[in-house]
Order: structure tokens, then sequence, then C-alpha cells
């Protein structure tokens, strides 16, 4: 598989609930992940102080670096704008097909 691609039903992504509950976010197309929205994500600190990585969760102000702030409350309160998971470019036929 190559790197980028997924499969109805790959992860995109883990959800950790307050309660310390965790969802796993599935996609439902196969294709080519384009972006990931950032706004959901934090930024990992490494060794060296460099934020390099980022990964889901609660977020740190600014996130990306534009001023904006991470909001994991998006995914509820704006799912079809702000609150995207990922951009895919599809590649097989919608609905997937068995």
């Amino acid at each position: 598989k190559k790197e980028g691609t997924i499969e109805p039903m790959d992860t995109l992504a883990t959800m950790t609930l307050s309660n310390g509950k965790q969802i796993k976010l599935n996609s439902c197309v196969a294709g080519t992940v384009v972006e990931l929205n950032t706004r959901l994500l934090k930024k990992k600190e490494t060794k060296n102080g460099v934020d390099d990585e980022m990964e889901e969760g609660e977020c740190e102000d600014p996130c990306d670096g534009d001023g904006s702030s991470c909001d994991t409350s998006l995914l509820l309160t704006d799912p079809l704008l702000d609150g995207y998971l990922a951009v895919v470019l599809p590649t097989g036929p919608f609905p997937p097909r068995e």
C-alpha cells in the first residue's frame, strides 16, 4: 500500500473522550489523503524542543503557527466546515463495493 493511500474502514484518527474512552474514526472511501485538519491536532514536543510532529488530542495555542487555536469540539459543532477530519481524493467507486 502506498503512503497516504487509504481504504474503506482504515482508521484516520483515534479520538479520546474526557472519560478516557477511545473512538476510532474510519475512512468511508478508498483514496489518497490530501490534507489533515491541523485544527484538531496538537504539536508534539521533541527532545530538542522543536515542534515537528502532530498528534490528535488536547491542543496548545496557537496550534499550527498561523494564530489559530486547536479545537477538537469542531468535530461536533461544525463537522461540515471547520471540523472536517481530512480531505481525501477518492480513487474508487462510491459507495465502496465489497
